[in-house]
């Protein structure tokens, strides 16, 4: 019993623990993050990995393995959904109140 509970609390834990992606801008004009490294599991360990890489811009994401099996935390991050988007061929890429740029 003491084992099937052990083990239970090791499988919650290794879905729900928060892990992070590495996306940096290589160019130093882009605007287009590129992903670099995953499963970091220390937010600071990525911090320095982006300073070692010694680029001006660096988002550390972050996930968990719950999240990449369900994937729906994806369409709350704009860069992510914009990317979604621009894959599916969408180019009306406007938001639920539309465009209201020129107005």
């Amino acid at each position: 019993m003491k084992f099937i509970l052990i083990a239970l609390i090791l499988v919650v834990v290794y879905v729900f623990f928060p892990t992070y992606d590495l996306y940096i801008v290589k160019e130093p004009t882009g605007e287009t993050f590129t992903l670099i490294e995953t499963n970091i599991y220390l937010k600071k360990d990525c911090v320095e990995r982006a300073r070692l890489s010694k680029t001006h811009s660096y988002q550390c994401r972050k996930t968990s393995k719950w999240a990449g099996m369900y994937s729906g935390y994806t369409q709350y991050d704009p860069s992510i959904r914009e990317a979604q988007r621009r894959l599916k061929g969408d180019e009306d890429s406007t938001d639920l109140f539309g465009d209201v740029s020129g107005r």
